[in-house]
């Protein structure tokens, strides 16, 4: 048997060597390779509206809706401000009666005159009246039946009698009937009763946000923050409006609802106009999508509508295969040039090798791994 000389056994030893190495650097090495393509936003502003009959997103701006009620009750007190006149003094004042017949007319105390054209302003002869045959005018005092300034009658203007004296006598008030007076008191006005009815409402609005709020699935958004006024279930107010009273007590059961709708719901229609303007050769990064609520929103019957701003991050689509196809078996700087140099980035590539400071990249492609970050 004849074995190898030293020569041929040293040729071997390097052969094998470098084998070795070779398959060292094609397998054993790895590489990760860190993107951050540059970003550009895009942004887009539509309408949307909310519906509870609407079943399914459609991209000319309707979702699915359901209304959330929710009852809250509520006590609320504040002064009177009203001024209500209540009658204080009687009017008085004198007639003249006049005998037309040619006999004796006796007029008993009490007897009613009143103001020609008014039934309500009545006035009573404080006192027996006799008109004889030749004494056939006589003055007499009167009083009013009741208190209040809207007795007092001007000079000329009680002219009736009651009963039958209609066409014997007649009357005439020379001067004019006075002394009633009225006494302003505070009250309840039909404006104080609606400003403590609004604010009362108004005031219950945050309690009922709240429990409308609590009630949301998760998932769920309450539109624009908005809850609108259904009815007023039950309502009781100590003091009518025109009574007198120092203030009042308003005791409430408010029925409130709101429009929900899913965030699923909302960031696809959001992502389906946005993808209307998105550049060829581009893509969304993913979770860079934002959703602003511009104005308030606008309800009509049980529909509701608003504006909405959408923004969301776009990046170039990088070609991954590529990429590790025409950088393997470069030197780190080497690499990092190329990459600089084909594509835009937000941040200078970052190459991280196995193991550390391993400086060329493995000639194996599937050694290498390249993250969009």
């Amino acid at each position: 048997m004849n074995l190898p000389d030293r020569d041929e056994r040293n040729v071997a030893i390097i052969l094998l060597s470098v084998v070795f190495l070779m398959f060292m650097g094609f397998f054993i090495p790895a590489a990760k390779i860190t993107l951050r393509p540059d970003h550009k936003p895009i942004t887009t502003s539509f309408s949307i509206s909310a519906n509870p009959n609407t079943h399914s997103v459609f991209a000319g701006g309707g979702i699915p809706a359901r209304i959330e009620k929710v009852i809250v009750s509520g006590k609320s007190s504040a002064s009177a401000t009203g001024i209500l006149e209540i009658p204080q003094n009687i009017a008085e004042g004198e007639i003249t009666l006049n005998n037309l017949s040619g006999e004796s007319i006796f007029l008993p105390a009490g007897t009613i005159v009143m103001v020609n054209g008014s039934a309500d302003n009545k006035y009573s002869i404080l006192s027996d009246v006799n008109l004889g045959k030749d004494v056939k005018t006589e003055n007499v005092k009167i009083r009013a039946v009741s208190a209040g300034a809207s007795f007092n009658s001007e000079a000329g203007t009680v002219t009736n009698i009651e009963k039958d004296y209609g066409l014997k006598i007649t009357l005439v008030n020379q001067s004019a009937i006075t002394g009633g007076t009225d006494k302003p008191v505070q009250a309840v006005s039909d404006e104080d009763y609606k400003r403590l009815k609004n604010d009362l409402i108004t005031s219950l609005q945050p309690e009922a946000r709240h429990l409308i709020i609590q009630k949301l699935h998760p998932g769920e958004t309450l539109v624009g923050d908005m809850i609108q006024l259904v009815d007023v279930q039950k309502e009781d107010l100590d003091h009518p409006v025109g009574q007198t009273a120092d203030g009042i007590t308003l005791s409430l059961d408010v029925e409130f609802q709101g429009w929900v709708i899913t965030d699923e719901d909302l960031k696809t229609i959001a992502g389906m106009n946005l993808a209307s303007n998105l550049e060829r050769g581009r893509e969304f990064v993913p979770g860079s999508l934002s959703i602003k609520t511009l104005g308030a929103p606008v309800i009509h019957d049980d529909q509701i509508t608003w504006q909405i701003e959408a923004m969301q991050e776009s990046r170039e689509i990088l070609p991954l295969e590529d990429i590790r196809e025409n950088i393997r078996g470069m030197t780190v700087p080497a690499a990092l040039e190329r990459l600089e140099k084909d594509f835009k980035f937000a941040v200078k590539p970052n190459i991280e090798m196995f193991p550390y400071g391993w400086p060329i990249l493995p000639f194996y492609y599937m050694r290498i791994n390249v993250v969009v970050n």
